[in-house]
């Protein structure tokens, strides 16, 4: 008889991805679903008796998730982890403690601030036209 080694989830890092909602992995299975709901705690979308228990989001690459599915056999329990491509995420719903909160919105803020590209900015110089109007022209 063999016996199963119980181990601790490490420490959920924050902020934690909760719910993502993607296009249909498999349209031709439901050619009526327009998207796919991921929760944690929630029910596997399409594998039937597995239940969501942790995701993460690396940007540009996708999102990986971490499930639990029962097996046939007393205490038979599979880790599994598939990967859903970037290109079919939709969105990504994260939740946090209120000290992260604060934290993450410091680093979107400075974000912002560093962006050379931002054009929302009013002390940029703005370009003299090309073709300025006649009325200008001496």
């Amino acid at each position: 008889m063999s016996q199963q080694q119980e181990v601790a989830p490490p420490e959920v890092i924050y902020p934690q991805v909760v719910r993502v909602i993607t296009d249909p992995i498999f349209p031709e299975s439901d050619p009526n679903a327009m998207t796919m709901t991921w929760s944690i705690g929630a029910d596997h979308p399409f594998i039937k008796g597995a239940k969501i228990f942790r995701m993460f989001v690396e940007r540009g690459v996708g999102v990986d998730v971490f499930y639990l599915l029962n097996g046939k056999g007393e205490n038979s329990v599979f880790l599994r982890r598939h990967h859903i491509s970037d290109k079919l995420v939709r969105l990504v719903d994260e939740e946090m403690p209120p000290e992260v909160f604060v934290e993450e919105l410091r680093i979107a803020e400075d974000a912002k601030l560093d962006d050379p590209d931002d054009d929302d900015d009013p002390d940029d110089e703005t370009e003299t036209p090309k073709n300025p109007p006649a009325s200008v022209v001496s």
